[in-house]
């Protein structure tokens, strides 16, 4: 699986669980 945010791969699993850091980054995006 590629991100579509560009992020590192290691950074992708973390970010697509649910959680205030995931929403943050999505509000940056």
């Amino acid at each position: 699986m590629l991100s579509t945010t560009g992020l590192p791969q290691g950074a992708v699993p973390k970010l697509e669980r649910p959680g205030p850091l995931r929403d943050r980054v999505y509000e940056a995006l």
